[in-house]
């Protein structure tokens, strides 16, 4: 999996961008590196770009990124729930629906959407 991690200040917005397969491991590097630029910009609005990405991941992954996400925010001293998540994709299949119920659970803020411009429109919403 490839990603790249953007802030764009005049939209206060850090935008991830992800392609080819995920996994558990290229998920955690992502947090890795985005918890320095979430702290570093005291950005509070994410979108997570998935449209160019294989992610079919199991139940058992999306409980486990959950978790990963949870820990490195407290590594970093980052209020979750303080986040607005934007998540674009075009998979609205089951998994995409429990991920959604997980996501919302760690940090409120959490929305899936099928364009860019909805969840830019979102994320802006505050």
């Amino acid at each position: 999996m490839d990603f790249t991690i953007v802030y764009d200040p005049p939209t206060e917005i850090t935008t991830i961008t992800v392609q080819g397969e995920a996994s558990i491991v290229s998920i955690y590097k992502m947090l890795d590196q985005l918890a320095p630029v979430l702290v570093q910009t005291k950005c509070h609005r994410v979108l997570v770009n998935v449209l160019k990405a294989d992610h079919h991941l199991t139940l058992i992954e999306m409980l486990t990124i959950s978790g990963m996400m949870q820990n490195m925010a407290a590594e970093h001293g980052i209020e979750l729930k303080s986040l607005r998540r934007a998540m674009v994709t075009t998979n609205s299949g089951k998994m995409m629906e429990v991920y959604e119920v997980i996501a919302k659970y760690a940090s409120e803020n959490f929305r899936r959407f099928q364009t860019m411009e909805e969840a830019k429109n979102w994320l802006r919403e505050r």
